[in-house]
């Protein structure tokens, strides 16, 4: 890690603030998931001519995505901010669990479970994760062992 004399490069803070409105999308669209009425969305469904089992699993994906999304964007929230300050394994992980959440965001809106809307935030999560990596951000992120 450097000291903090040094300045941070701009792709670091950029990345940061793109993590960040990630994991506020990702925080307000999972609780909205999660707490979705799920009587209307059965109705509605019903209306469509779906079967109760088949309404009452997307209900249950439903929440479950939204749990999950809550969960991811907490701690994505909560690892950008190491990273922003050079601790390079904190940089590890937050790009492994932002590659990995994103294929689960676009994954969710493929088969429907999630708006297309929510495609924004694995463009996020990527571009972030591009960006620390790159030549002018690699040199804040120093391996002390």
């Amino acid at each position: 890690m450097t000291t903090p004399s040094d300045s941070r490069p701009k792709l670091v803070s950029i990345a940061y603030w793109l993590w960040l409105v990630a994991a506020i999308a990702l925080f307000l669209f999972g609780i909205l998931a999660a707490s979705a009425n799920g009587d209307s969305i059965r109705e509605r469904l019903a209306d469509l001519d779906y079967s109760t089992e088949t309404a009452d699993a997307f209900v249950l994906m439903l929440r479950v995505t939204g749990g999950m999304s809550v969960v991811v964007g907490l701690a994505i929230g909560f690892m950008a901010g190491p990273v922003r300050n050079g601790h390079y394994r904190f940089r590890r992980a937050l790009v492994a669990l932002s590659a990995i959440f994103a294929l689960f965001q676009a994954g969710a809106v493929l088969t429907g479970i999630s708006p297309v809307i929510l495609l924004v935030v694995p463009v996020l999560l990527v571009a972030a994760s591009v960006l620390v990596y790159r030549p002018g951000a690699k040199e804040w992120f120093v391996d002390e062992t």
